[in-house]
């Protein structure tokens, strides 16, 4: 299937949803000091990192692909579908697929 948008990550319940950009996008816990592209409301929780996770999308000649990768060693547990996801580890997401950070899910869409 050809994914023709760079895609958009958006809360389970529907409060909110962030359009994902061509390269590099990184996800965080919305904080005045954040250096996040996509800053995430935690509200009081403190355990999502300011910046916590990277999704890079690539265009390639059949549309785009995304990858996601933790954006430092030290972060709390993160797990794509119920997988965890360790520092280095690199995996394509499909639309669908539920991103767990800590205290937050949002869904993965490519439409």
């Amino acid at each position: 299937e050809k994914i023709s948008s760079p895609g958009k990550i958006k809360q389970q319940d529907g409060a909110y949803a962030f359009n994902l950009k061509e390269g590099r996008n990184i996800i965080g816990r919305a904080a005045e000091t954040s250096k996040a592209t996509i800053q995430i409301p935690a509200g009081n929780n403190r355990r999502m990192s300011r910046e916590h996770l990277i999704i890079d999308v690539v265009k390639r000649p059949n549309g785009y692909s995304h990858a996601v990768s933790l954006y430092k060693e030290n972060v709390n547990k993160t797990s794509i579908n119920n997988e965890i996801l360790k520092f280095g580890d690199s995996i394509i997401l499909n639309d669908g697929d539920i991103i767990n950070l800590p205290d937050i899910s949002v869904v993965f869409e490519t439409h």
